[in-house]
């Protein structure tokens, strides 16, 4: 799947239950740094099902794990899911990888990667596009200012900018080679 990134959740942090965009893959939680409990620290919790022993936790379609250095959590995250941060003076942090579904077949994990592939290609034209339609609008002067505020560095803000421009039909072929 080729994706992989350090997660840092604030201390007293919860992210909220919400459901993966897709089930073509599974998501690995390596703990890198979990807090260590604070037994002073009496807490009141919004969900009465976390247990106050539990400083850093993973619920996964109702069943919650705990967080522990080390030890890998793999889980599907298109199921409904939700992570929290109990402590109250540290980060917990975690290393995310996203591995292809392991009942994909290898002709589907080639047919996947050349869409993800394909994605990120288009991702880059049009990011491309729209800088040199940015460079063409804005005279050399204000060029530099107004190339900043409106241009997107990273891909996925090019497609959102673009979805919200409208694409032309001529764009296309232009986006897609």
């Amino acid at each position: 799947y080729s994706h992989a990134f350090f997660s840092s959740l604030a201390p007293d942090t919860h992210i909220k239950p919400h459901f993966g965009p897709t089930n073509k893959k599974l998501r690995c939680h390596l703990p890198i740094h979990i807090p260590r409990p604070q037994h002073q620290q009496q807490r009141k919790h919004e969900d009465d099902s976390i247990s106050d022993d539990k400083i850093a936790y993973l619920r996964v379609d109702g069943e919650e794990v705990e967080l522990q250095e080390g030890r890998c959590v793999v889980f599907d995250d298109s199921f409904l899911h939700e992570a929290a941060n109990l402590s109250i003076s540290e980060p917990r942090t975690v290393l995310v990888v996203d591995l292809w579904h392991p009942d994909f077949s290898d002709a589907e994990v080639r047919f996947m990667s050349f869409i993800n592939n394909a994605q990120i290609k288009a991702a880059q034209r049009m990011h491309k596009l729209r800088r040199e339609q940015c460079e063409e609008r804005v005279s050399s002067e204000q060029q530099s200012s107004h190339f900043n505020s409106e241009v997107y560095e990273d891909f996925f803000g090019a497609i959102q900018h673009s979805k919200m421009q409208g694409i032309s039909v001529e764009d296309v072929e232009l986006i897609w080679g």
